[in-house]
C-alpha cells in the first residue's frame, strides 16, 4: 500500500499537466492529423488549436464547384475600340483617369485595376491625372508581374503597404517564391493609399494554380487576386494568417483557404462569369444605379484586349474565378468541428481510469505491466474508433500518459506461483537453511569389528609397506544418555535431508548397516 500512494499520486499528476500543457501544441495537432488519416479523405486541411474555445476543425473541399451569390465581382471590361472612343488602345492614362473618375461617380470608392498600369512614352500631365484620380480612392488595388534579377531593386510603397513580414509567416519561408523587382519599368502603382499585388511570377513556370505569396527581401508580398479578396471582406494584409503547407486564415475565422508549402492555392480555381460586365466605354453615359445590385466589392478592371499577349489572356479569364474562390468562405471548404467535452466530463474520465488502474492492483491476475500495456492498446483502439463517430476530440492523450507512467512503476507478476502454492516466507527460509546443511551430514557409519590381536594392520609409508600388529583395545564403556534437546535438533535434521534428497538416495541410506 505504501508502494500505491506515490504510484497514483504521479500518474495523477502527469495526467492532469498533459491535460492543461498538451492542447494548441504541434504535438496535439499532429496527433489530430493522424487520427484524421483513418476517417477523413483527402484533400483537407486543419484549423484551429484544440483548446475548449478553439477546437480541431477539419476542412475538406466542396464537391460543387458553385459560388455564393454575391462572391462574383462586377467587371469593368477594356476590351478593343473599333469605334476609337477612347485616345488610343490600349487606353492611355488620360483614358484610365476618365474612367477611374466614372467608376468614382457611380458610388464605387475601390477599384481594383488588373491591369498594369505602364506605358513606354506617356507625357507627364496624363499621369499627373491619372495619379490625383487613383488618390481620391480609399484604398485602389493596382498590379505589377514581378521577376528576379541578380541585381535587386528596393520594393515600391505600394507592395510594402501591401505585404506582411516576413518573421509573421508560419512554415519554411525558403521555399517561397524569391522575387526582387518589377518586371515593367515606369509603372503607375499609386501614392499613398493604394496597395499592390503581383499578376505573375516570371521565375515561375506557368501554373493553373495560382500562387498568393512571393517572397521580397525580408517581407512576403500577396498576389492581386488575394488583395482583392482582402478588400472584399474589409480587411488589411496585416489581418492575413499564413500557415504554409496547412492553410491561410484570413481575419478571424472569417475565411480559410489552402495552400502547399510554396505558398500556391492548393485547389485550382474554376473558370465561372462575373455578376456583370461593363464596357469600359459605357461608363461615360451610365445611371447612378448601375451597380446598385452588385454586392461584391470592389469592382474589377480586366484586361480583354484581342492583342494581349497569352499569360495575360490567361489571367484574365481565370480572373473572377479565383477572386470568387477566395472571397466565398464556402466555396473552398467545408468545415467539421471536433468540439471537446466540458472540462468537468474529461476530469471524471480521467479519474475513472485512475480508479480502474488501482482496481487491477488488488487483483494477483490484473497486476502488472502486461495488463497495463494492453490498456494502453485498448485506449488507442477506443480513441480511433469513437473520435469519428462521436465527433468530438477525446482527452487520449491525459489518458495514455496516465498508464503509460504507470506501466514502470508496476512490478510484474505474471510469472509469480499463485498464492495457493506459495511458501509462507519463514518456511521457505527454513528449506533453504537445511538445504545448505545437507552436504554437511554424513551418512551412519557401518560397525566393523575391532581386528584381534592375530589381526596384522598393513600400512604404506612411500613405497614401503609396514606391517603391524594391532594392540587389542578395551571394550568402551556404554556412552550416556544425550539430552533430549540435541535429539530433537537430530531429528530435524534428519527430515530435512529426507525432504532434500531423493526418494532412491533416501531408500539406500536408511538401510540398516549389516553386522
Amino acid at each position: 500500500m505504501k508502494r500505491r500512494i506515490p504510484t497514483i499520486l504521479l500518474c495523477a499528476a502527469t495526467a492532469l499537466l498533459v491535460w492543461f500543457l498538451l492542447p494548441g501544441s504541434s504535438v496535439d495537432k499532429a496527433i489530430f492529423k493522424l487520427t484524421a488519416l483513418t476517417f477523413a479523405e483527402k484533400p483537407y486541411f486543419i484549423t484551429g488549436s484544440g483548446a475548449h474555445d478553439d477546437p480541431h476543425t477539419l476542412r475538406d473541399f466542396s464537391s460543387a464547384q458553385q459560388s455564393t451569390p454575391g462572391t462574383r465581382p462586377a467587371v469593368v471590361s477594356l476590351g478593343d475600340d473599333p469605334d476609337g472612343f477612347f485616345q488610343s488602345s490600349p487606353p492611355s492614362p488620360i483614358d484610365f483617369a476618365v474612367i477611374l473618375k466614372n467608376i468614382q461617380r457611380l458610388g464605387q470608392d475601390s477599384p481594383a485595376i488588373a491591369i498594369p498600369l505602364a506605358w513606354q512614352a506617356a507625357d507627364i500631365i496624363s499621369l499627373t491625372a491619372l495619379d490625383q484620380q487613383l488618390d481620391k480612392f480609399s484604398a485602389p488595388v493596382t498590379c505589377a508581374p514581378l521577376s528576379r534579377n541578380p541585381v535587386p531593386s528596393p520594393i515600391p510603397a505600394a507592395f510594402r503597404r501591401a505585404s506582411i513580414p516576413l518573421s509573421d509567416v508560419n512554415g519554411d519561408t525558403a521555399l517561397l517564391p524569391i522575387v526582387n523587382r518589377v518586371s515593367l519599368p515606369d509603372i503607375v502603382l499609386g501614392n499613398k493609399t493604394s496597395l499592390a499585388g503581383f499578376t505573375a511570377l516570371e521565375s515561375e513556370p506557368a501554373n493553373d494554380v495560382p500562387h498568393l505569396f512571393a517572397r521580397w527581401e525580408d517581407r512576403v508580398v500577396l498576389s492581386f487576386q488575394l488583395l482583392a479578396a482582402l478588400n472584399h471582406y474589409g480587411l488589411q494584409p496585416s489581418g492575413v494568417k499564413i500557415h504554409l503547407g496547412e492553410f491561410v486564415e484570413l481575419g478571424d475565422g472569417a475565411s480559410y483557404l489552402p495552400i502547399d508549402e510554396f505558398g500556391r492555392l492548393s485547389i485550382t480555381p474554376p473558370t465561372l462569369r462575373e455578376s456583370k460586365s461593363v464596357p469600359a466605354q459605357n461608363l461615360i453615359d451610365a445611371p447612378d444605379d448601375l451597380f446598385a445590385g452588385t454586392n461584391f466589392r470592389p469592382i474589377v478592371l480586366r484586361n480583354d484586349l484581342s492583342s494581349s499577349d497569352v499569360s495575360s489572356i490567361a489571367f484574365s479569364k481565370s480572373l473572377v474565378g479565383t477572386i470568387a474562390s477566395l472571397a466565398d468562405p464556402h466555396f473552398t471548404s467545408s468545415s467539421y468541428v471536433f468540439h471537446r467535452y466540458s472540462p468537468a466530463v474529461e476530469l471524471l474520465a480521467m479519474g475513472s481510469l485512475l480508479c480502474l488502474i488501482i482496481g487491477m492492483g488488488n487483483y494477483p491476475r490484473l497486476d502488472g505491466k502486461i495488463p497495463l500495456l494492453i490498456l494502453i492498446g485498448l485506449i488507442l483502439l477506443f480513441h480511433f474508433a469513437l473520435v469519428p463517430i462521436a465527433g468530438a476530440w477525446l482527452p487520449t492523450m491525459p489518458a495514455l500518459a496516465m498508464v503509460a507512467i504507470a506501466v514502470p512503476l508496476t512490478r510484474n507478476h505474471l510469472l509469480a506461483i499463485p498464492a495457493s502454492t506459495v511458501s509462507l516466507p519463514e518456511q521457505k527460509s527454513d528449506m533453504e537453511e537445511s538445504k545448505a546443511e545437507v552436504p554437511q551430514i554424513r551418512k551412519p557409519a557401518t560397525t566393523v569389528p575391532a581386528p584381534s590381536q592375530s589381526e596384522n594392520i598393513t600400512t604404506t609409508q612411500g613405497s614401503e609397506k609396514i606391517t603391524e600388529t594391532a594392540p587389542e583395545k578395551p571394550a568402551a564403556p556404554n556412552a550416556p544418555k544425550r539430552p533430549a534437546a540435541k535429539k530433537a535438533a537430530r531429528k530435524t535434521v534428519k527430515k530435512a535431508a529426507k525432504k532434500a534428497t531423493p526418494k532412491s538416495s533416501r531408500k539406500r541410506s536408511n538401510r540398516k548397516p549389516r553386522k
